[in-house]
């Protein structure tokens, strides 16, 4: 009677339906949000020996919360927030969802000068079995849904910026993090939530009002976003989408359908940006995300480079003509002489390629793809060879199951 009891409440417990979509593949239970799992066929053969197994696993992942189970899908998804009063219904597929942690962190949304914001949470890097989360609020909108399910090489700049914004931490607002390409402001408010002074320039109107919202949301004084798009000389004009905020968001004009749908968005360079800033300060990272623009972008750093720590770059070199007129040469040229002419000392591609020196690193940009989306790499470059190679190794044995940040 006892065991008939507890199965029952087992299966009582749980609500129809599902919390969100997610994505096929390993689950990062470090710093992800949400993940799934396969289950066997065995265990899809009864709901209580679902349930049980997705609890299991749900127990052993440290961002594991709830859960949504379907038999029919033969999945396990899981979930760090979910508002299990609002859980979506499909006609295709039953599914149970549950929670199996209690948590103190709020799985609301939250609206705000009529912008929705969505409460998260980042794991702060230690060498350490266990470290702490940093809560915070980040814009609800598709880019960040984007970020937070680990497509392509989002889970690279996550990790650079999880490890370097981490530093900050031992001293807040005197080191420096530039988000050039901000959008809505993702990894801005991450490294801002970690204690680094941030500058975000992000030019389209669409996204500004919900970084706006968001920096005063978290009272986050020391971060600072920028209007403009960066460039090598100022005053030029960039043509931007005029509404919304594309993830996609620096364009050609020849990309855009009329000139009503398109904004005049002057350049800045950074050091003007960066004149309220005090000598001294030491740029920890500079994350770059223009969709082909980071040519340009790169060529408008160079007077800071020698304070500059690590750079990741979202290098898309099919876009570089497509969009911007750059010649493919001309970009490895410069991209080998972050190497040769500034001095940095290693490079690590989301493609899990290293690069030591400007000749391979030539060669790696010559031989991207031909254009598009799928010629896509980020690119992480530093100055410390060894915290380097240690994080990638550290992030390796995570992904595997052997523990660590």
């Amino acid at each position: 009677m006892t065991v008939l009891l507890l199965v029952l409440a087992q299966l009582t417990a749980f609500r129809r339906g599902y919390c969100d979509e997610t994505l096929a593949g390993p689950s990062d239970c470090v710093t992800a949000d949400q993940g799934a799992w396969p289950m066997t066929a065995h265990n899809t053969s009864a709901w209580t020996l679902a349930l049980e197994d997705c609890r299991a696993r749900c127990r052993s992942c440290h961002r594991c919360n709830y859960i949504s189970v379907s038999l029919y899908e033969k999945e396990c998804s899981w979930f760090n927030m979910c508002d299990i009063k609002e859980l979506k219904i499909t006609n295709r597929a039953e599914w149970r969802t549950e929670r199996v942690r209690r948590t103190t962190h709020n799985s609301h949304y939250e609206w705000m000068d009529g912008i929705a914001l969505r409460p998260h949470n980042v794991v702060v890097w230690t060498d350490q079995a266990q470290s702490s989360d940093v809560p915070l609020f980040i814009v609800r909108d598709s880019s960040a849904s984007w970020i937070l399910q680990e497509n392509r090489g989002e889970a690279l700049v996550k990790l650079v910026h999880r490890r370097v914004a981490s530093n900050c931490l031992t001293k807040p607002n005197t080191a420096v993090v530039l988000d050039i390409g901000a959008n809505a402001g993702y990894y801005g408010l991450v490294a801002a939530a970690l204690g680094c002074r941030v500058v975000a320039f992000e030019p389209q109107p669409g996204c500004h009002k919900g970084l706006e919202v968001a920096i005063k949301r978290n009272g986050f004084h020391a971060m600072r976003l920028v209007k403009q798009a960066v460039g090598p000389k100022p005053q030029q004009i960039m043509h931007v989408p005029a509404v919304g905020c594309a993830m996609m968001g620096f364009t050609s004009s020849e990309l855009l359908d009329s000139e009503s749908t398109q904004a005049h968005v002057p350049t800045i360079s950074v050091t003007d940006a960066l004149n309220s800033i005090e000598q001294g300060y030491r740029i920890l990272l500079i994350k770059i995300d223009v969709e082909g623009g980071e040519v340009n972008v790169l060529r408008a750093l160079f007077d800071i480079m020698p304070v500059t720590d690590n750079l990741v770059i979202e290098t898309s070199p099919g876009w570089w003509t497509e969009r911007f007129n750059t010649n493919r040469s001309f970009g490895a040229n410069l991209y080998a002489s972050l190497f040769s002419r500034h001095g940095f000392e290693l490079a690590y591609s989301s493609s899990g390629k290293w690069i030591s020196n400007a000749r391979q690193m030539h060669e790696f940009i010559m031989n991207f793809g031909a254009s598009g989306y799928w010629s896509q790499n980020d690119v992480w470059l530093g100055r410390d060879g060894k915290l380097m190679r240690r994080t990638i190794r550290q992030a390796a044995r995570k992904s595997s199951g052997e523990g660590g940040s």
